[in-house]
């Protein structure tokens, strides 16, 4: 479905406010209301589901609502308390053998135990010494709960307890944040902005071509297209690789931003990449530096060491904008886009 709005986060929050009511939310998993949902719920899933998303959505609306009103110092706490109200709301929408009571875990820790060595041991070094501490290299843990479903219902890949998420990794892998991160860090984002494809041409062959200057900086991401691929230009200006054969690449992910354009994305190394996931996480590594490290924020914040609070920034906007309109498309299995006229009168 595409709205034309001024204010899309606004009309984000009116769609999914329509789901506040237990009767909406009845029959859009009923198939009652049309929607892109092809599997429809029986009448005691839909009864038992209904009371617990529309609770979730009226939640984490409010949270949403509290974050707009405050700065950095506390805004990644109520963003990510929004998050996960929205999050348990998108995976009760998708499974029903699961019930609120089963989601009641983050599905992340900041404990070190959680992990295996020797990272458990580098972990609880680095937890214990506030000099080695820095944004970049803040962590997670995945753990049992909410975040594997949410990974799961997106179709991204099975998490399993103990994989260690960094700071600097996820946000690596954002693709709205890729300039940015380029900007501030020297260094390259995992994420390419594409110009076309990839896809399979009349010489069935696999081609794919990116809107940077050079095919060195498509290698420094991807280094696997020096082996099976050709070097070529689309237009004489833009740089891309074409396949021996129409096999896909393996090695890489398409991930849309999100407002517009499509992105070649190297996954983390627990082969993590859907954004909606990914912000997840990296929400609840700023919110847990929030809660337990304030005076350390406030050092970040304020600038007195790094300049990351640039990023921090950065990505508190991304996700106000895209997180509430991943959960609205998930819940309704369709894809809610927004775009303002050229001319305002």
């Amino acid at each position: 479905m595409h709205i034309w709005t001024s204010s899309p986060n606004e009309e984000i929050w009116r769609q999914l406010r329509y789901l506040t009511s237990i009767a909406n939310v009845e029959n859009v998993l009923l198939g009652k209301t049309k929607s892109g949902r092809s599997a429809h719920w029986t009448a005691t899933e839909a009864l038992k589901a209904a009371p617990e998303i529309s609770a979730c959505l009226r939640q984490a609306d409010e949270y949403f609502i509290a974050a707009e009103s405050v700065r950095l110092p506390t805004k990644p706490l109520l963003l990510f308390y929004g998050t996960h109200a929205l999050s348990k709301a998108a995976i009760l929408a998708n499974d029903p053998s699961l019930e609120l009571q089963d989601l009641n875990y983050h599905g992340l820790s900041t404990r070190p135990s959680t992990t295996t060595e020797p990272a458990q041991t580098t972990l609880r070094a680095y937890a214990k010494d506030p000099s080695l501490w820095s944004m970049e290299e803040e962590f997670a843990v995945s753990n049992n709960g909410v975040f594997p479903h949410l990974s799961r219902i997106y179709g991204d890949v099975e998490i399993t307890p103990g994989r260690i998420f960094r700071f600097k990794d996820v946000v690596r892998v954002i693709p709205d944040l890729s300039d940015i991160f380029a900007r501030h860090y020297g260094e390259s984002s995992h994420c390419i902005y594409l110009y076309s494809g990839p896809n399979v041409w009349d010489d069935n062959r696999l081609h794919v071509y990116f809107s940077v200057k050079t095919h060195d900086e498509i290698i420094s991401v991807f280094p696997e297209f020096q082996s099976g691929f050709e070097p070529v230009f689309m237009h004489e200006s833009f740089p891309g690789y074409r396949k021996a054969d129409s096999a896909s690449i393996e090695f890489a992910t398409l991930e849309k931003g999100a407002i517009a354009g499509r992105y070649f994305v190297r996954p983390l190394d627990s082969g993590i990449h859907k954004s909606t996931p990914v912000l997840f996480v990296a929400m609840f590594i700023l919110s847990n530096l929030v809660r337990y490290k304030p005076a350390f924020w406030m050092d970040v914040i304020e600038g007195r060491s790094s300049g990351s609070v640039s990023i921090a920034e950065a990505l508190c906007n991304v996700f106000e904008r895209r997180f509430p309109n991943d959960v609205l498309n998930m819940i309704w299995h369709e894809s809610f886009t927004f775009g303002t006229p050229g001319y305002l009168s």
